[in-house]
C-alpha cells in the first residue's frame, strides 16, 4: 500500500510513497543543498580514503560495501562532488551553473533522488522482506515468463519500478541480482526495461 495504493489529495491522484518524499522534502526545506552537499561529499571522499588507506579488504564489511569501488567510480563521485559544489556556491565555471546545466542536476534531480533513495531504502525490506515477492512470484511466475521470459518476482519488481519509483526497482533488481534470486540476463532486463522512469515521476 506504501509504494502502490493510490490516494486522492487536493483532487490529485498520488501514492502513500509520493506523499512520504514530499512531506520529507518540506521538511527538510533550504537544509535540503546542505543534505545533498554532505552526501556526495561524504561518497567522494570516503571512498577515496577507504580505497587508498584502508587495510581491511574484507568485501562482507559495511564500509567496504559503501564505499570501496573502483578508481574510474572515484572519479566520477569526486567530479560529482565538485559539480554540488560549484552550485551551492554559485562559483566555478558558468557551464555548470546554468540553469540548464549543473541546475538541474543538483537541484531538480539531485534532490529529488536523495529524498527517494533515502525514503526507500528505508520502506524496501517492506516489499522483500517479508514474503510479498514470493507471493507475486506465485502468481505471476507463468505469464512472466511466457511475455518476458523472467520469473514470476520480478513482476512486483517491475510494478514497483513503474508505478512508483524507478530507483527504488533498480535497488530491489540489485539486492535480488546480488542474492542469487536473478541471473545477469534477468537483472539487466528489468533494470533497462522496467526500471527507466516511473510514471509518478513522469507526471
Amino acid at each position: 500500500m506504501i509504494f502502490l495504493g493510490p490516494v486522492i489529495t487536493d483532487n490529485s491522484q498520488t501514492v502513500v510513497f509520493s506523499i512520504i518524499t514530499d512531506q520529507l522534502k518540506a521538511a527538510l526545506g533550504s537544509f535540503i543543498d546542505e543534505a545533498l552537499l554532505l552526501v556526495v561529499g561524504i561518497a567522494s571522499f570516503g571512498s577515496v580514503l577507504v580505497s587508498a588507506f584502508s587495510t581491511n579488504r574484507d568485501p562482507d564489511t559495511l564500509i567496504n560495501q559503501i564505499m570501496r569501488t573502483s578508481w574510474p567510480w572515484i572519479v566520477l563521485r569526486c567530479l560529482g562532488f565538485c559539480v554540488v559544489l560549484a552550485v551551492y556556491l554559485d562559483q566555478g565555471p558558468e557551464v555548470l551553473r546554468l540553469p540548464d546545466t549543473g541546475i538541474t542536476v543538483v537541484k531538480d534531480i539531485g534532490q529529488n533522488v536523495l529524498i527517494i533513495y533515502f525514503v526507500g531504502l528505508l520502506l524496501m525490506p517492506l516489499l522483500t522482506e517479508y514474503g510479498l515477492m514470493e507471493f507475486a512470484g506465485t502468481l505471476c511466475r507463468r505469464p512472466f515468463k511466457l511475455m518476458f521470459k523472467l520469473p514470476g518476482r520480478a513482476a512486483i519488481d517491475a510494478l514497483t519500478s513503474i508505478a512508483a519509483a524507478s530507483a527504488i526497482g533498480l535497488l530491489m533488481t540489485i539486492s535480488q541480482y546480488q542474492r542469487g534470486n536473478y541471473n545477469a540476463r534477468e537483472a539487466c532486463t528489468i533494470a533497462c526495461n522496467f526500471s527507466l522512469v516511473s510514471i509518478p515521476f513522469a507526471l
